[in-house]
């Protein structure tokens, strides 16, 4: 894990040097590396690290619990922890602080009373616990985690070279790619190994290390079992754990497709089944990308909650979690095609969500276009916000049908100027206000 550089590494940087500092709350959903990455930050950009664990010792709770002074509070945790924090040269790292929501509400007081001390917290199933202790809104920033994006990916297995190249589209600027022929092919392996080995931190050592895709099979399992585990910490009620565990297991075979939670339930209660999607999302295990109007922006203004479609955190995991082999990727050659094309577009998604400060949409959030009239059905994977404008994307192999969604939604709305179509293709094309690019092109 030493040797994965996260893009979150950029971010933290910016905020250790920012003269406006708050207290930093990384998100993001378990065992996707945030502990991990805020311990390399820490050995590289300052002097001394101390990490309080709420999950490892309980007994640092009672510091917190006593009262909210912070200058009471470090002066026992330099006792407890035998360490110094001095401002400007420590980071205090409150590491699973869901489990102290006194620390979550001490946050506030740091940033009124001891600003120049440079606090990170972060933990697993965090945003259960903001939701009960109350956001301490204006004291404190927040920084997103995810699984490793591709770029990453091809940074963590020693092609830091070919990252560089990665092609890029911007509806300003157009494409900029610089690929050669022989590039494309091992941008294309490299894609290859990561639709099946997917970007979980643990999972992607432990295929560079052994060059096993059982093995990280194996390391895929084990997370997806403890995120099973995890559902009783969420959910109440036997009834309503074991839908959660139903429709955690059923999503994948619904990425690409409206989501009806009378199928994805398996006839379960209609309202069972939204509470378990809301409580995924809540973990992070899973993100809705609502159907919005491509007309105007912000496309949230139009979202829909009861159209929508669903990505998971991970492409592996997801693979995992719907008892899925690797043999449909590791014997063909098309991407596109694998899974009825769900992991081209479940890698599209998680992508768009993990790269860097452009992640997502509006307020980090995916959306879709599915037309509400039924005699004329025509859907777009995503819609994305750039530059004021609305950029639809396809991910698709380039059938007539497909394709035609595209050129429906540029016909209805006049203001789409740019449409998009991800295939796995060697160098981008142009046509008719479209254009058709390599599946691995950051947008």
């Amino acid at each position: 894990m030493s040797n994965i550089t996260r893009t979150i590494h950029r971010t933290l940087l910016a905020w250790r040097d920012a003269p406006r500092r708050k207290p930093l709350v990384v998100r993001g959903a378990r065992q996707v590396g945030k502990s991990t990455a805020v311990q390399i930050f820490a050995n590289r950009a300052f002097d001394s690290f101390v990490t309080i664990n709420f999950e490892r010792r309980r007994d640092y709770r009672g510091v917190f619990e006593a009262d909210l002074d912070p200058k009471r509070i470090l002066a026992e945790l330099e006792i407890k922890a035998r360490a110094t924090i001095k401002a400007g040269a420590t980071l205090l790292f409150l590491d699973e602080i869901q489990d102290c929501p006194a620390a979550i509400a001490s946050l506030r007081y740091f940033h009124e009373e001891m600003p120049e001390l440079h606090v990170i917290a972060a933990g697993s199933l965090l945003e259960f616990a903001l939701e009960e202790v109350g956001m301490p809104v204006g004291r404190v920033e927040f920084a997103w985690l995810y699984p490793l994006s591709f770029s990453e990916y091809l940074n963590a297995s020693g092609r830091g070279a070919l990252a560089e190249q990665m092609p890029t589209y911007d509806v300003e600027h157009g494409v900029t790619f610089s690929l050669t022929e022989a590039m494309v092919q091992e941008m294309y392996k490299a894609l290859h190994e990561y639709m099946i080995v997917g970007g979980m931190p643990e999972a992607v050592v432990t295929y560079l290390a052994t060059g096993s895709f059982a093995q990280s099979d194996d390391v895929l399992d084990q997370i997806a079992t403890s995120f099973l585990d995890d559902i009783h910490k969420y959910a109440r009620g036997d009834k309503q754990i074991a839908n959660v565990g139903l429709v955690l297991k059923r999503l994948f075979q619904f990425v690409g497709r409206e989501v009806t939670y009378s199928t994805l339930g398996e006839a379960d209660l209609g309202q069972r089944t939204a509470t378990s999607v809301s409580l995924l999302e809540k973990a992070m295990l899973c993100h809705r990308v609502r159907s919005a109007s491509p007309a105007s922006l912000p496309l949230a203004g139009s979202a829909a909650d009861k159209h929508f479609k669903c990505i998971l955190l991970d492409i592996g995991l997801a693979r995992r979690m719907a008892g899925l082999e690797s043999t449909a990727l590791l014997r063909g050659s098309d991407l596109m095609a694998a899974y009825d094309g769900r992991a081209a577009e479940q890698f599209v998604g998680q992508n768009l969500l993990a790269e860097g400060l452009a992640a997502g949409s509006e307020g980090r959030q995916l959306f879709c276009w599915i037309r509400p009239q039924k005699s004329a059905k025509a859907e777009v994977d995503y819609l994305l916000a750039r530059h004021g404008q609305v950029l639809p994307i396809e991910v698709k192999s380039g059938s007539t049908g497909r394709m035609r969604s595209l050129r429906v939604l540029m016909d209805e709305f006049a203001n789409v100027k740019q449409g998009v179509c991800l295939k796995q293709i060697n160098a981008p094309l142009q046509q008719k206000g479209i254009v058709e690019l390599p599946l691995f092109t950051r947008l």
